[in-house]
């Protein structure tokens, strides 16, 4: 098994579209785990705040495959690749030690931090995304098990 680390972002229905993005990660892979969900600006266009994230997960299928699942994702979920800013869904795989995006590096280094528990407080008080009555992501990171999806 693999831990892969995703940058999910969004910034047209963002909520319901990292709901989703979310939901189907912890459907199709095992161990996921969720950052803290931040609003970070739009860069160089004119357009709504994103709502980003990292989520991490295990899964033995090979990178390729993954990002081919991420971008059948992305196709589902109405991306489309217009220059005018809006993106309903974004996922790309992110390589823990060469985080290019200045918002997804605190992200990536709070999961790592979580998952060798270097830090263990998680509180879900502080909602941004809530996947239903009993799953929430909020400003720490936690884990999500497909049980509780149900």
């Amino acid at each position: 098994m693999t831990r892969y680390f995703v940058g999910i972002g969004s910034n047209f229905n963002a909520v319901e579209n990292c709901t989703a993005m979310i939901k189907a990660i912890v459907s199709a892979f095992q161990k996921v785990c969720v950052s803290t969900v931040v609003r970070t600006p739009a860069f160089g266009v004119e357009a709504p705040d994103y709502l980003n994230a990292v989520v991490s997960f295990e899964s033995s299928l090979e990178a390729g495959d993954i990002q081919l699942w991420c971008k059948t994702l992305e196709t589902g979920l109405g991306r489309t690749r217009k220059a005018d800013g809006i993106c309903q869904a974004d996922l790309d795989i992110l390589e823990p030690d060469n985080v290019s995006e200045a918002f997804f590096q605190p992200l990536m280094l709070q999961l790592q931090n979580f998952l060798q528990g270097i830090i263990t407080r998680v509180d879900i008080s502080s909602v941004v995304l809530e996947l239903d009555e009993h799953t929430r992501t909020g400003f720490s990171p936690c884990f999500i098990r497909q049980a509780e999806m149900a």
